[in-house]
C-alpha cells in the first residue's frame, strides 16, 4: 500500500522546514518511502475545507499523526504540540513513526 504524507502548512508559521525535516527522518528509520505532499493552507475557508487546526499538520494518509485531544477550532496559527520533551513545533518523531509503520501495513 502506497503510503502518502500530506504536511499542511500556513504561510505566517516557519515550521514547514522542521516538519518535512520530521517526515524524512521518521521514514528513513523504518525504511519507508512516502509520498511527501506538501500543502499550503491559504485562508480559512481551505482551513475550514481540511479540518486544519493550525501549521504543521502532519497526515499520514489522511489521519493527523497527533489528533487533537478535543475538538480544536480550525486555525492558521502555529499549531503546538504536547511531546514527552514538552511543548514542541512538531509532533514527536514516534507519533510520526508510528503512524507511518501503521499505513505501511495497510491500516
Amino acid at each position: 500500500m502506497a503510503v502518502v504524507v500530506e504536511v499542511l502548512v500556513s504561510g505566517n508559521c516557519p515550521h514547514e522546514d522542521a516538519a518535512i525535516d520530521l517526515v524524512a527522518i521518521a521514514a528513513r528509520a523504518i525504511g519507508v518511502r512516502p509520498r511527501v505532499d506538501v500543502i499550503e493552507i491559504a485562508d480559512l475557508n481551505m482551513a475550514e475545507q481540511d479540518d486544519f487546526v493550525g501549521s504543521p499538520t502532519i497526515r499520514v494518509n489522511g489521519r493527523d499523526v497527533a489528533p487533537p485531544a478535543v475538538t480544536a477550532p480550525v486555525s492558521l496559527a502555529c499549531r503546538h504540540y504536547e511531546t514527552g520533551h514538552g511543548r514542541s513545533a512538531v509532533p514527536d518523531v514516534e507519533q510520526l513513526r508510528a503512524a507511518l509503520r501503521d499505513a505501511g501495513r495497510g491500516g
